[in-house]
């Protein structure tokens, strides 16, 4: 009888073990790029390089990736994550107490439903229907290639990037930072996919806020250090 409960009791803990995996992956990924577009500036604190090219290279990092492992993965989604099936969660708001809003704030509200509204329409993408039974590989190879083109597109729109990169050369003002923050973003995409693929939108989310939660904490104390080795520099300098 022992036996039999701890041979239950295994692909639970197995289970839970990848998920808190796939969270610390996608955590250490997400304050690593914040740090990382912070390294990558210069002292005033701007990009000597063009933003879009970060996009456009983590793009085609992405895109490789999945290609090369869509050719090799020729079976069903990879064994070592469970699958699930997709379920839609709802989520009710609270009462809004009457708040002056302005078209900045506006802006915001819109593109954070715009946001919301990508993810969902992500996961149902990688989870619904026949796309069950396809590679995560192969669907990230779709979803690339399109993320290759729009950010194309946007620095082609642009005359002021378009001159830069015509006069300086597309990899102009990158350092070892942002070629850094070209390989960190990749793979924060590709762990974004997998959450969505194999758990949801709202483990993505609390993923997202401990990632934040966690960068302000080191960011106060990061401050609250300065702040006591600078009087016991001006005593020393004194």
């Amino acid at each position: 009888m022992e036996l039999r409960c701890c041979r239950r009791l295994a692909p639970c803990s197995k289970t839970t073990a990848y998920t808190f995996l796939l969270g610390g992956v996608f955590i250490a990924l997400g304050s690593s790029r914040i740090l990382l577009m912070k390294y990558s500036a210069n002292e005033d604190n701007k990009y000597d390089y063009l933003p879009t090219t970060v996009n456009i290279c983590s793009e085609v990092v992405k895109l490789f990736l999945c290609l090369i492992l869509a050719l090799w993965v020729k079976k069903k989604a990879p064994s070592f994550l469970p699958s699930f099936q997709w379920n839609v969660t709802s989520t009710m708001a609270g009462a809004l107490k009457p708040l002056r809003l302005s078209l900045g704030h506006l802006l915001i509200l819109v593109q954070c439903f715009i946001s919301a509204l990508a993810n969902i329409y992500n996961e149902k993408i990688l989870k619904d229907g026949d796309q069950l039974g396809e590679s995560i590989f192969t669907q990230n190879s779709k979803l690339y290639a399109f993320g290759v083109l729009f950010n194309g597109l946007m620095l082609g729109l642009q005359a002021k990037d378009r001159r830069q990169i015509g006069n300086c050369g597309f990899f102009y003002g990158h350092n070892i930072f942002s070629v850094a923050l070209i390989f960190v973003t990749a793979f924060l995409g590709l762990s974004v996919a997998f959450i969505l693929k194999f758990r949801d939108n709202m483990f993505h989310v609390m993923t997202a806020q401990i990632t934040t939660e966690l960068m302000s904490v080191c960011s106060a104390c990061t401050d609250l250090l300065l702040r006591m080795t600078q009087p016991a520099e001006s005593a020393v300098s004194i």
